[in-house]
């Protein structure tokens, strides 16, 4: 593998990270977590020291793979109300 797809690896693991953290503490999820993929995305430029290309290619893999979590958990608590499946 070579150094630039390990560093993007190591940054998405980095991104995912903050973001499931950003919204588990009650009361500050409402303000951190729509702000957890710019947080993340920050936490991991800086953490794998990328460049602006391999910044564009992770904000593009982090989108995909929060949008494919939501997109498999979002249909499974559809069935809760509003209140608790927005938790």
């Amino acid at each position: 593998m070579t150094r630039t797809v390990w560093r993007l690896i190591k940054s998405l693991g980095v991104a995912l990270a903050v973001m499931a953290l950003s919204i588990l503490p009650p009361g500050l999820h409402l303000v951190l977590g729509p702000l957890s993929p710019l947080i993340g995305g920050f936490a991991a430029g800086v953490v794998g020291e990328l460049r602006a290309g391999e910044a564009f290619v992770l904000g593009l893999l982090e989108a995909m793979a929060a949008g494919l979590v939501a997109g498999f958990i979002l249909p499974v608590l559809a069935h809760l109300e509003l209140g608790t499946a927005t938790l």
